[in-house]
């Protein structure tokens, strides 16, 4: 009995170590790709991700895609794989969504849609406030 309990212990310990270390795969290969990103190293991150794309969550998947098809003027298709971000039920951290709301406001000033930009604005001042610094805040009230 208590080798029974044992054994099922140490599966438990395996599991545990099994699905942690299989996140941090994911998060390790994402904050290099997105510390690309942020240096605007955008083959250099496009690059990165075709290479990681398999370790990365399918939200992380579609962060990743939306800004570089930004990066390259794929507007449509940026806004596309936000809106996939969008209908999934996984939620990220709420400094990647402000990124990911700040490019769709870019999408949309690219496409000319200016009332769709100032709905994303709005919708960044509203939801994400607290981490906007005051030049953040004052710079999107203009538009």
């Amino acid at each position: 009995m208590i080798r029974k309990a044992r054994d099922g212990f140490m599966m438990f310990i395996m599991i545990l170590i099994s699905v942690t270390c299989h996140s941090q795969v994911h998060k390790s290969a994402f904050e290099y790709i997105y510390q690309e990103i942020k240096e605007k190293n955008f083959f250099k991150a496009k690059d990165l991700y075709n290479g990681a794309k398999g370790n990365l969550t399918a939200e992380y998947q579609y962060s990743v895609e939306a800004i570089l098809d930004n990066a390259f003027n794929k507007t449509e298709l940026s806004n596309q794989k936000i809106q996939k971000i969008e209908n999934s039920k996984t939620t990220l951290p709420d400094s990647l969504m402000l990124k990911i709301w700040h490019v769709r406001e870019d999408n949309y000033l690219k496409q000319y849609a200016y009332k769709r930009a100032k709905s994303t604005v709005e919708t960044i001042l509203s939801r994400y406030k607290n981490l906007l610094s005051e030049e953040e805040k004052n710079d999107l009230i203009i538009i």
